[in-house]
């Protein structure tokens, strides 16, 4: 995959494109051409290059938490400032070594940011577990181990912990209000949906 360094401003038809697959990911060129009045030429070769520069991507979300399966039903926001020192890229080179991704970390963990706060490294991560005290465990004996192996003991110099209690909206578009059967509701105004 390539990732574009500049800019992108998306055209009509690519805006246009971009609507209705944000509406409904699954759906195809040749729906997305009758729909957005576009050739099934140009959707496909737009969505091609939008795919190649990184720009497009899909995923599917699988929603273990209260109002889905209620696998689980904890969550919590963690802000972990890490010592000065710790510079992005060793961040990065160590999180994606081979085997850091373990599967409690996958299974637990729903979203992962870095950040900055007052010239230190914020890694931002969102836990979530059947209750609230696994949620802690999991910090204790995963998360916190993984940061000591790989910049040495005392690698966290605080950590904030909030419980989420509702999700609201994610990527922009998706929430629970505009949700139907997987895909944003037909009858969902276009003004209301995201593109750029």
């Amino acid at each position: 995959m390539h990732f574009s360094t500049f800019m992108h401003l998306f055209d009509a038809k690519e805006t246009k494109m971009l609507s209705e697959l944000i509406r409904n990911p699954r759906s195809s060129d040749n729906k997305i051409a009758s729909r957005a009045k576009l050739p099934v030429a140009t959707v496909n070769r737009k969505r091609k290059e939008l795919e190649q520069k990184g720009i497009l991507t899909y995923f599917a979300h699988v929603n273990n938490w209260k109002d889905g399966t209620q696998v689980f039903s904890a969550r919590q926001m963690y802000m972990i400032k890490l010592r000065y020192g710790i510079t992005r890229k060793q961040f990065l080179d160590a999180f994606y070594q081979p085997g850091e991704l373990t599967p409690l970390f996958l299974k637990h963990v729903v979203s992962s940011d870095l950040g900055e706060m007052n010239g230190q490294l914020v890694f931002i991560i969102t836990v979530e577990s059947r209750i609230d005290t696994d949620i802690l465990e999991i910090f204790n004996a995963e998360i916190a181990p993984m940061l000591d192996r790989h910049f040495g003991k005392g690698s966290i110099q605080e950590s904030i912990s909030l419980p989420l209690t509702q999700s609201l909206t994610m990527l922009h578009n998706y929430n629970k209000f505009n949700l139907d059967s997987g895909k944003i509701r037909d009858n969902w105004p276009n003004d209301k949906v995201f593109v750029q």
